[in-house]
């Protein structure tokens, strides 16, 4: 298994059958895994920036958070696995939308695909809102004044403890 994660914006591929042949030179399997993922999603295949062949690296990230959200999503593949019945009956395309709308605080609580097309240069309109609207399909208010993903509150019980409130 192989799970390769952009940095910046948490933007995922995973690919369950890899040998470890298949990934020399490393650079050859990848970039095509994540152009596929981008062309998946409607972006542009330099959308992450250019994909160079020859540069890819395995490096380790300098950010724990990153490191934190790649485990987090590393369980989710485990458990999508698990539920499917095994890597050979796992749902790859319905894996992958799962994983770039995945929301993190580490981001701020705005899945990957949104991060992505704020930088993107303008194309396609990207699907990345949580109901399956179109992203082209504009949303009341300005984004001064509304938050398209709150950030979570804290279960009932406890924030009443926490006031003294029983």
């Amino acid at each position: 298994m192989l799970l390769v994660t952009h940095a910046e914006t948490l933007f995922c591929a995973f690919a369950p059958a890899v040998r470890a042949a298949s990934l020399r030179p490393l650079g050859a399997f990848v970039v095509p895994l994540i152009t596929r993922q981008l062309a998946a999603e409607g972006l542009p295949a330099g959308a992450l920036g250019p994909l160079d062949c020859d540069q890819a690296i395995i490096a380790k990230t300098a950010d724990r958070q990153v490191l934190g959200c790649m485990n987090d999503i590393a369980r989710v593949c485990q458990h999508a696995a698990a539920d499917a019945g095994g890597l050979a009956r796992l749902d790859l395309t319905a894996l992958h939308y799962r994983l770039q709308r995945n929301i993190t605080s580490a981001r701020d609580y705005v899945p990957a695909v949104e991060l992505i097309a704020k930088q993107a240069p303008a194309g396609p309109q990207v699907n990345a809102n949580r109901r399956g609207l179109s992203a082209a399909f504009p949303t009341l208010g300005t984004p001064a004044t509304r938050r398209e993903y709150p950030v979570p509150r804290p279960h009932r019980r406890f924030a009443a403890e926490r006031h003294g409130r029983p």
